[in-house]
């Protein structure tokens, strides 16, 4: 898991895979490794692979408010939800999923906090005018932080240039 967490900081997504793929044919209930290769395959666009891997995680531990919350972030990228569009309410992502309420409740407070929907009191929750371009930011806003140290500490440790950096950009 801690290769492919590396592999995937560096931007090499398809190695990442393979590598969560062998953590996961060791031990396919070990939710790391499902979680993080849900990551990827988001990051190549393949989210129906990914709702399928954050419900694998779901499964083994409803308790697992993250879960919940990247399967709502890809509903929203996918446009399944669209802006200002209701979603579905606690209970019915509740029964959708087959967890408690409660757990949703804390997937929608995390969503809600991160100013992705919001609660029309009595209505239901619906998905926010400009979700779609907040989330954007802020999985931009993790690559800055998280992935571009990374990148930038083993460019520099190669002795690779700005320039040269350029122009494989």
């Amino acid at each position: 898991n801690q290769k492919a967490m590396l592999l995937m900081a560096e931007g090499k997504n398809e190695e990442a895979l393979e590598n969560f793929n062998m953590a996961i044919r060791c031990d396919s209930t070990y939710l790391q490794p499902l979680f993080n290769r849900a990551i990827v395959y988001c990051n190549l666009e393949r989210y129906e692979e990914a709702l399928k891997d954050y419900r694998r995680v779901v499964e083994l531990d409803e308790y697992v408010v993250g879960g919940y919350y990247n399967m709502a972030i890809v509903y929203a990228m996918r446009g399944e939800w669209a802006e200002e569009e209701r979603i579905p309410s606690i209970r019915e992502m509740g029964a959708m999923v087959g967890v408690n309420p409660n757990t949703i409740v804390r997937s929608y407070q995390l969503l809600e906090s991160q100013d992705i929907i919001y609660n029309k009191r009595g209505m239901g929750y619906y998905v926010k005018d400009g979700a779609v371009a907040r989330i954007k930011e802020n999985i931009k806003k993790e690559f800055i932080n998280n992935e571009l140290p990374l990148f930038k500490a083993k460019a520099e440790m190669l002795g690779i240039s700005k320039d040269e950096l350029t122009k494989l950009l």
